[in-house]
C-alpha cells in the first residue's frame, strides 16, 4: 500500500476491509472458490512483517495446485471517493523514503521481487468526510474498487 509510515493506519484498515470483503466473507475469493491463471484461492494469509510487506507481500493466495501468490494491496489513501476526486492511479517511481538504502518507488524497484499481483484499489467513503488522514477517525469504509494486475518481471 502506500509507502509513508504515519499511513500504516490507513494501509491497516483497508486491508481489513478487504479480509472482510473480497478475501473472506460469504462472497469473498475464498468461499466462491475464484480462479486465478487455472486454479482455485484455497485460503489467505495476511502477512504481517514489516520487512516482508516492505518487500511487497502484503496478503498471500494459497491455490488448490499448491502454489502461493503474492499480492500486494496499493491504496489512494489520500483520495477517497475516487469518482470525485481521482480518475487514475499513481505507480510509485520514486520515494521520499529511504528504506532500503535507495529511493526506488514499488513499481521498479529491485527490492519488491516477491510480488506476483498489485491489488490496486480505489477507496469510498461517506460524502461528508473531509479529513486527509481519515483513517485516524473512526469512519468506516463504505466500499472499495479493486484492480488485480499481474506483475512483469522481465528476465
Amino acid at each position: 500500500m502506500c509507502r509513508e509510515r504515519k499511513d500504516s493506519l490507513g494501509e491497516e484498515k483497508v486491508n481489513k476491509f478487504l479480509r472482510e470483503h473480497l478475501y473472506g466473507g460469504k462472497y469473498g475469493l475464498v468461499k466462491t472458490r475464484y480462479s486465478l491463471d487455472g486454479s482455485k484461492v484455497v485460503r489467505y494469509e495476511t502477512v504481517t512483517e514489516k520487512i516482508r510487506q516492505s518487500a511487497g507481500e502484503d496478503m498471500l493466495l494459497h491455490m488448490d495446485d499448491k502454489r502461493v501468490v503474492v499480492i500486494d494491496e496499493k491504496a489512494a489513501l489520500y483520495y477517497p471517493n475516487p469518482r470525485k476526486t481521482i480518475n487514475t492511479f499513481a505507480f510509485e517511481l520514486k520515494t521520499k523514503i529511504n528504506a532500503h538504502g535507495n529511493n526506488q518507488g514499488w513499481l521498479f524497484g529491485k527490492n519488491y521481487t516477491n510480488t506476483d499481483y498489485y491489488l490496486i484499489n480505489w477507496i469510498t467513503l461517506p460524502d461528508d468526510v473531509k479529513d486527509k488522514h481519515w483513517w485516524k477517525k473512526d469512519i468506516e469504509i463504505i466500499s472499495v474498487e479493486s484492480m488485480l494486475s499481474q506483475v512483469h518481471n522481465p528476465v
